[in-house]
C-alpha cells in the first residue's frame, strides 16, 4: 500500500467508489447518547480463563465519570473533523493532493518547498482534549482502550470516473510517544516512521526532505503526514515531568497546538499531573490542546463500587485458591497498600499469587498482605509515602511537590504553580489542604471520619512496608 495519489484503472483491480455526495467516513463513526454509554463502550476485564497470564491486566479499566465524558467528547470530535475533512469534496481532496506535494514534490537549492504550499484548512476548529493520569492509574490501559474502540486500521476509497480514478485513504488513529529527550524532530519522525509502517511510504528513510529541516517545517510535515492519510485522531502518550521539563518540550507543545489549529484534527494527550504543570508554563499553546476539556483521572475511593469490583476481579483471578470468598477486609487493605492504584494493586496480587505457588497455601490475612505488598512495592515506596503525606495535607516546597508530580494529585500540583504575588522559588514553602469527601464523585462519597481514618492507617502501612523493605 504506497502512500500517493494513485491512479487506479478499470479492469487493472477491482474498483469500489465512494458514494457520490455522501461523506465516505461518517457512517463508521460510531458515536454515543450518553456519558454512560461511552463508560460501557471503554471496560476492559480480566481474562478469568488464564490465570497464570497476567499480561492482559495491564489493559485493566473500570472506567469512571472522567473516562466517559473524555470517550464521549473524543468520538464527538472525531465525527465533527471527518465532517471538515469530507472526501466527497472536490476542494478537500485537492488540499490532500497538496499536502503530497509538499512531502514528495520538488525542493529549491536550499531544500525547501517548491513552489511554497498551504498545508491546513481554512477555518478548521482546533480539538485538543487533555487527560491527566497520576502515574499506577492506567495511562496505557485508557490509551488501549480508546484506540480499541476507535480503531486503528486502514481504509481505501476511490473517486473518479470510468476513465479512471484516484485512491484516498482513512488511518483511524496514530499513537505516538511524547519523545524523551522533549524533542520536536524526534517526535515528527517518529510519527513518520509508524507511517511508514502502515504504508510502506520510506519518508523516515530519506535523508532530506521537510522531516530534515528546521522546527517550522517539521511541523508542517506532521500536519501534512496526517492530511494525506485523513487522520482520525492523534494521541500523544507517556507525556511525564522528566520528558516535559526541557526548553525543547516547548516546541513540541506549540507544534501539537498548531497541528490542531490548522488541520482541526483531534489531538488527545494522556500525561501526568507533572507534565499537566508543564504545559501551563508555556501558556502559548494550553487554550488549544485543552480547548475541548480537561480530564483529571483519579484514584477511587475506598469503598467506592468500582474499586470493590477491581479487588473482586483480582481476587477471582488470582487468589481465589486462597479462600472460597473474598475476605471482608480485602477491599479496604488493598486500597491502603496501593492508594488506590489500580496497576499496583495488580503488581501486588500477581506477585502473592506467584509466591503462594511455591508455598504451602493457606488462607490470607490482612497482616499477610502487608507483608508482600512490601516485597512486591519496593521500588514505589518512596511514591506511596509522598502519596500518603499528600493527602493528609501540609507545608511543602514547590520543588518537593514537583520532584512526585506524577504520582500526586492533579489539583495539588496546579496549586505549586507559582501565584500572581509569589516567586517562583523551588524552595518556597505552600499549605495544602488535606483531602475530603468533597472530592470524589457522587457515587463514591463516604463519611469525612471514615476518610481521616484511612489516611491514619495509610501512614501506618506506609511505615510497616518500609519495615519489611528494611528486614
Amino acid at each position: 500500500m504506497e502512500l500517493t495519489a494513485e491512479v487506479v484503472h478499470p479492469g487493472r483491480s477491482p474498483v469500489a467508489f465512494a458514494p457520490p455526495g455522501e461523506n465516505p467516513v461518517l457512517p463508521s463513526i460510531r458515536t454515543f447518547k450518553d456519558e454512560r454509554e461511552a463508560r460501557a463502550a471503554l471496560e476492559h476485564l480480566p481474562d478469568f480463563e488464564s490465570r497464570d497470564n497476567s499480561s492482559s491486566d495491564a489493559r485493566l479499566l473500570v472506567p469512571g465519570v472522567a473516562h466517559g465524558r473524555l470517550m464521549e467528547q473524543l468520538l464527538r470530535c472525531i465525527y465533527e473533523s471527518a465532517e471538515e475533512r469530507n472526501l466527497a469534496c472536490e476542494e478537500f481532496r485537492n488540499g490532500v493532493l497538496t499536502a503530497h506535494q509538499f512531502l514528495h514534490y520538488l525542493k529549491n537549492r536550499h531544500a525547501h518547498s517548491t513552489p511554497p504550499v498551504q498545508v491546513a484548512l481554512p477555518n478548521a476548529q482546533p480539538r485538543g482534549l487533555f487527560a491527566v493520569v497520576p502515574h499506577g492509574l492506567g495511562q496505557f490501559a485508557l490509551r488501549y482502550a480508546l484506540q480499541q474502540y476507535v480503531g486503528s486500521g486502514v481504509r481505501t476509497f476511490d473517486f473518479g470516473s470510468n476513465d479512471g480514478s484516484i485512491r484516498f485513504f482513512r488511518l483511524d488513529s496514530l499513537v505516538v510517544p511524547f519523545p524523551t529527550n522533549g524533542s520536536l524532530p524526534t517526535l515528527v519522525n517518529t510519527a513518520a516512521r509508524l507511517i511508514d509502517g502502515i504504508f510502506k511510504t520510506g519518508f523516515k528513510a530519506k535523508g532530506t526532505g521537510p522531516l530534515h529541516r528546521n522546527d517550522e517545517e517539521a511541523t508542517l510535515a506532521l500536519q501534512a503526514l496526517a492530511l494525506s492519510t485523513n487522520l482520525g485522531p492523534l494521541i500523544v502518550e507517556q507525556a511525564n515531568t522528566s520528558n516535559t521539563r526541557s526548553t525543547r518540550a516547548a516546541h513540541v507543545w506549540s507544534a501539537l497546538s498548531q497541528f490542531t489549529i490548522a488541520t482541526g484534527i483531534p489531538v488527545l494527550c494522556i500525561a501526568t499531573p507533572g507534565a499537566a504543570a508543564s504545559l501551563v508554563n508555556h501558556s502559548g499553546a494550553q487554550p488549544a490542546l485543552s480547548i475541548r476539556g480537561t480530564y483529571s483521572i483519579e484514584p477511587y475511593a475506598p469503598q467506592s463500587k468500582e474499586w470493590e469490583n477491581v479487588a473482586f476481579m483480582l481476587w477471582l483471578k488470582y487468589l481465589a485458591t486462597l479462600s472460597t470468598s473474598v475476605p471482608e477486609w480485602f477491599a479496604m487493605k488493598l486500597w491502603q497498600v496501593t492508594h488506590g492504584r489500580i496497576e499496583l494493586a495488580v503488581k501486588v496480587c500477581t506477585h502473592i499469587a506467584k509466591d503462594s505457588k511455591s508455598k504451602k497455601r493457606s488462607p490470607l490475612v490482612a497482616d499477610e498482605l502487608e507483608r508482600r505488598a512490601s516485597e512486591a512495592l519496593a521500588m514505589e515506596i518512596p511514591y506511596l509515602r509522598a502519596m500518603v503525606r499528600a493527602s493528609r495535607g501540609g507545608t511543602f516546597t514547590r520543588g518537593a511537590v514537583k520532584r512526585f508530580a506524577d504520582w500526586l494529585p492533579f489539583d495539588m500540583v496546579m496549586r505549586s504553580i507559582a501565584s500572581l504575588d509569589e516567586t517562583d522559588d523551588p524552595f518556597a514553602e505552600s499549605l495544602y489542604p488535606s483531602l475530603s469527601a468533597s472530592r470524589r464523585d457522587a457515587s463514591s462519597v463516604i463519611p469525612v471520619e471514615e476518610v481521616k481514618r484511612v489516611e491514619h492507617e495509610s501512614a501506618g502501612n506506609v511505615r510497616a512496608v518500609e519495615n519489611g523493605v528494611k528486614s
